[in-house]
Parts: C-alpha cells; structure tokens; sequence
C-alpha cells in the first residue's frame, strides 16, 4: 500500500512525515494543531507502516466528523485502522491498477 505525503479532510492538508526518531510508546502520532501524520522508524516494515497510518488516519477522519470521543479509544482506533489497512491493501482495480 502507497502512504501518501499529504492528502485533504475538510479543507485541511494534512501532511505525512517518516521520523528517524525511535519513539518506544508509539509508532505514530497525528498532530491536529500542526495537521500532520509521523510514522516513526520504530514501525520498521513496510506493513506496519501502512498500518501506523490507517490507524493515524481514523484518528484524522473521527476528529473531523466531531467524534473526539472515539478518537480517544485507542483500542477502537487501531482496529478500525486495521480493517481500512486490509481493505486497502488487498483492493483490485480494473485496468490492472491496484
């Protein structure tokens, strides 16, 4: 799966940054007053980092629609996070494209 430098939510560019920094607590983190993704190098493979941001990604898309309230559940986060992962990562496109 492709991780994208920068993509729009309501307006608002939100950028994606890989750190070298090695951050024990997480492998991501969303920054909603600086609008920006990091995947950290502690998310070594390519999978976990499409992971890392599918899951930073829900905390942008639930904070948007207003629903600070499960952003906050980690644990609901990163399962939802999951499951957009998978969807897009074993998504087919006609034409030949994934």
């Amino acid at each position: 799966m492709r991780i994208p430098y920068r993509f729009e939510v309501l307006g608002r560019t939100i950028r994606v940054t890989r750190s070298r920094k090695v951050n024990l607590d997480a492998f991501g983190e969303y920054n909603s007053e600086r609008d920006t993704i990091t995947i950290y190098r502690t998310a070594r493979t390519p999978e976990l980092q499409a992971h890392t941001f599918c899951h930073e990604l829900m905390h942008v898309l639930l904070e948007a629609a207003g629903r600070p309230d499960l952003s906050d559940d980690e644990g609901f986060v990163d399962t939802m996070g999951g499951l957009l992962h998978q969807a897009l990562s074993t998504a087919r496109y006609r034409g030949g494209k994934k």
